[in-house]
């Protein structure tokens, strides 16, 4: 099989990068491979799929912001929701970041600050939370994030990359790539790839989407991307009125951080849930499990109930007393970050004919 470029991945980077190459150039023959036997059947599909404009990088907020504004126009076809976004630090994280926080108000679209009675008006959090769980101190509030369907964005992206004549190929687990480096001189380029069928492909530029698997590709090749997996886990639990979580200001239901362990509250008040996801900075290994468990990681609830429960009940009381009995768990599922571990930020990069994208 022989194109101008081979995407590797079929989540919603990969689905984009292949549908704007078409895009911008209508000649080039574009392959898209995906490991699974569906689109965004992996981690793209598994997670909390909320967007933000809340960075201080300015390449990563303006591919957030131009994202955001794509997002918009396609709103119908992506169950689009406009909740906001409401990231709350602690009091001392406030008195290190605040300087910070003003610059990005300063930068980002429809970015305000929080402080005080406005932010004790906009949640239902406790002012001085029992154990040892810090109290706010200040927030980001961020009117243009929200949260859509992550399946729907890449059937869009899929629909329209095949209108434009791209090709995709699913059930294809690329393996490796083989090198020009015949005749004993040093190899300068990607001349194939093969996937766990035993297809081959060959194209003269080769982008990685894999994801959390990107490494797995690119390691043999000698090169070192910094993006590695981390584990999330994401549970939907019964939340009877939004006051449980919410206040009675004007701000509504965003998407909610939590002052401690980074803990993240995505409102579903049409169903009375909220799903509550946490990825822990320490205590499980970066080292991906291969065969099933790492096409469908199993969410833990022992997980849920020994970390995400009790902080929810102390950060909302409210909620505690409403389930005295604990929290109604009604779903819960995983999946692994691509994390750029250097500084967490989307990644860009290059060497010779093989780009890497990530984040």
């Amino acid at each position: 099989m022989t194109s101008d470029v081979l995407v590797i991945g079929g989540g919603v980077v990969g689905l984009a990068s292949a549908y704007h190459l078409k895009r911008l150039s209508p000649g080039l023959s574009v392959t898209l491979a995906e490991k699974g036997a569906r689109l965004c059947s992996v981690n793209s599909g598994r997670s909390a799929a909320l967007y933000r404009n809340l960075f201080l990088s300015k390449t990563s907020r303006d591919l957030a912001e131009s994202s955001i504004i794509h997002y918009r126009s396609i709103a119908g076809a992506i169950a689009l929701k406009g909740l906001g976004y409401l990231w709350t630090f602690s009091r001392d994280e406030w008195t290190l970041l605040r300087t910070e926080a003003v610059r990005l108000a300063s930068l980002a679209q429809e970015v305000e600050l929080l402080e005080g009675e406005a932010l004790s008006a906009a949640t239902a959090m406790a002012r001085e939370p029992k154990g040892p769980y810090p109290a706010a101190g200040g927030a980001i509030a961020g009117r243009l994030c929200g949260a859509l369907s992550a399946q729907a964005l890449a059937a869009w992206y899929a629909e329209r990359f095949s209108e434009l004549g791209g090709l995709i190929v699913t059930g294809a687990d690329i393996t490796g790539f083989d090198l020009d480096n015949e005749g004993g001189s040093l190899p300068t380029r990607v001349v194939g790839a093969k996937d766990a069928r035993g297809e081959y492909y060959e194209a003269g530029r080769y982008l990685v989407a894999g994801g959390c698997w990107s490494q797995d590709l690119l390691g043999p090749l000698g090169i070192a991307s910094a993006v590695y997996p981390k584990k999330r886990q994401l549970f939907g639990f019964s939340v009877a009125r939004p006051d449980l979580l919410y206040g009675q200001a004007s701000y509504g239901t965003p998407a909610l951080i939590l002052p401690y362990a980074g803990i993240y509250l995505k409102p579903v008040p049409e169903r009375y849930l909220a799903v509550a996801g946490m990825a822990d900075e320490l205590g499980r290994g970066i080292d991906l499990p291969y065969g099933p468990a790492a096409a469908r990681p199993r969410a833990e609830e022992e997980y849920f109930r020994a970390y995400i429960e009790p902080a929810l009940g102390a950060y909302f009381p409210s909620l505690a007393a409403a389930y005295p009995r604990g929290l109604e768990l009604k779903q819960a599922w995983a999946g692994h970050y691509d994390y750029h571990w250097p500084d967490k930020n989307p990644v860009l990069e290059r060497a010779h004919n093989v780009v890497w994208v990530a984040g």
